[in-house]
């Protein structure tokens, strides 16, 4: 029994199917055919007719699973085998750990790093962590200067092998002596623009009263406020915020100059009921494009993300391929965190950084206060682009 949205999306994506066992394949694809687009009350009967293993179930159920187990093939995921070879020496790195054996459980914790590098980009953000967390163990138990050196190296090499350079590791204590982890291109554009901004001719209640339009506009699902909310949210996000005019333009754009932009489509009068219509993602394709010949340029910065947000976060199996590979799902509830984080941030900003007269100096309390709440434009991305339309992608 497959209940709940988000089991059901797990099993929408055909990497994850590929990934059961045959039998366990053909099961799930014999659900999905007779639950796609079928009437509640059939679905029921459906059910009755299988937990009572009738004639009706034997002659019609059962041979459709067997033709389903024919075509079913396991498929090992990306990284699986480099990911188990590791194991052993994740262990006994664990076990060393919790004894205070610092050194000898970071050793153990590199030779795990080593193993699952072998799973190539599949694999590169848990070595990053593997690094971070081995360089961490040698330090705390370092007993020269030649082991904290090679501890800082360590997180040096965590950094490196990070999917995002930064946005997860920017976020955890560094170790002493080491270098403060650079900001990306596009979080600097944000932190210049927020700087500006905090040293213009700013009216701290006006700007009060704006977050909290703002998130009111975002807790419910009107369409026209709605995406009003999501260009505000855009603004106090440090980037270029607005709704595009024309056809079939996305409901909000957030440029950060040329590092990195994003097109937000908002479908939040949809309810949790139901699948993602192949419509809202056709739509999704084309609005960055669309976006760069408004600007006129010949195609969006690389890595850009197009985010289409609603609750509907199913796709239907037959039309997850037409989505292109920068298309992403977001919840409104991810929205609101956002939102609610972000004025968490303004207000502090609003009340301390009047006190901070050095250029840098503010700027580095924007860049730590934005980092502490999951604000910069890198940290917004990642938690924006957790569920990728097109499978494989």
């Amino acid at each position: 029994m497959v209940l709940g949205s988000d089991i059901t999306r797990y099993f929408s994506r055909p990497e994850n199917r590929e990934a059961l066992e045959p039998e366990l394949q053909a099961e799930v694809e014999f659900g999905w055919q007779n639950s796609r687009g079928t009437d509640p009350d059939e679905v029921i009967e459906n059910i009755e007719m299988f937990l009572e293993h009738d004639a009706a179930w034997r002659e019609d159920g059962e041979p459709l699973v067997a033709e389903f187990r024919q075509d079913a093939v396991k498929v090992e995921a990306p990284g699986a085998e480099a990911l188990g070879s590791s194991a052993a020496s994740e262990v006994k790195a664990w076990h060393l750990a919790f004894r205070g054996e610092w050194i000898a459980a970071s050793e153990q914790l590199q030779e795990a790093a080593r193993q699952v590098g072998a799973g190539g980009q599949s694999t590169r953000g848990y070595r990053g962590l593997l690094l971070y967390l081995s360089g961490v163990w040698l330090h705390l138990g370092a007993e020269d200067e030649t082991q904290r050196a090679r501890a800082r190296e360590l997180v040096r090499q965590a950094a490196a092998a990070s999917e995002v350079r930064g946005t997860w590791l920017k976020e955890m204590p560094q170790l002493p002596g080491t270098e403060e982890v650079s900001l990306a291109s596009m979080d600097v554009v944000a932190v210049s623009a927020i700087v500006a901004r905090l040293r213009g001719q700013l009216r701290p209640n006006r700007v009060n009263d704006d977050l909290t339009k703002m998130r009111e506009a975002l807790a419910q699902d009107e369409s026209t406020v709605y995406e009003g909310g999501l260009t505000a949210l855009g603004s106090f996000l440090g980037a270029e915020s607005s709704k595009p005019k024309g056809q079939g333009r996305c409901d909000s754009a957030w440029v950060w100059g040329t590092a990195i932009w994003m097109t937000v489509e908002a479908k939040s009068e949809q309810h949790a009921d139901g699948l993602l219509p192949l419509h809202d993602i056709r739509q999704a394709n084309t609005q960055l494009d669309q976006l760069a010949a408004d600007r006129s340029m010949d195609h969006p910065p690389a890595g850009s993300p197009a985010i289409i947000v609603s609750d509907r976060l199913t796709v239907d199996p037959q039309h997850a391929p037409a989505a292109n590979a920068n298309v992403y799902l977001a919840s409104t509830e991810t929205i609101e965190q956002i939102a609610g984080d972000v004025s968490i941030v303004w207000s502090d900003l609003l009340t301390s950084a009047a006190g901070i007269q050095a250029e840098q100096t503010l700027r580095q309390h924007v860049r730590s206060v934005m980092t502490e709440h999951g604000c910069l434009p890198t940290q917004v991305i990642d938690r924006l682009t957790q569920n990728r339309i097109r499978p494989g992608a």
